[in-house]
Parts: C-alpha cells; structure tokens; sequence
C-alpha cells in the first residue's frame, strides 16, 4: 500500500508518493490503494481481498507452525515468556 504525500499528513513507515508521480507511473503500474480513483474494477476487487486476507490475519495462518506459536504465547502469562 501506498500513501499520497500530503504536507498535513504523515505516516511512518510507507511510501509517499504525490499525485504527480501517481500519474507517470499509470503507464507502467497499477498502484493498489483506496486513493487511486483510475483503478479498475478488478483491481478495487483484487484490493478488498487483500485488505479483507490482511484483516483476518490470512498471511499468518497460512503458516500454521507460526501460527500455533504466536496464538500459545499469546495465551500465556507476559513473565512466562
């Protein structure tokens, strides 16, 4: 995900991109965020479903080892760790 550049706004951690360098890109890219208003329909599709994989933690669970690891220790007692 990608964050436009605003002098109001910051958000560590993220790219900033202006609207400017959006728009020489199109050519080239598809840049998947809620802000770019030239997606396709079958990108904004492509974006809810990672946004929705993402929100139920989708990538983790797809790692059931890990999985089980972090759900037990979560379930522990911070000092027992």
């Amino acid at each position: 995900t990608f964050t436009a550049m605003d002098e109001n706004f910051y958000n560590p951690h993220q790219p900033k991109l202006t609207v400017e360098t959006i728009s020489k890109l199109k050519s080239l890219v598809t840049i998947s965020t809620s802000y770019n208003r030239d997606m396709t329909d079958f990108w904004k599709t492509k974006l809810e479903e990672h946004v929705s994989t993402q929100s139920s933690l989708g990538t983790l669970k797809s790692f059931p080892a890990i999985f089980d690891l972090v759900t037990a220790a979560m379930e522990k007692p911070m000092h027992s760790l």
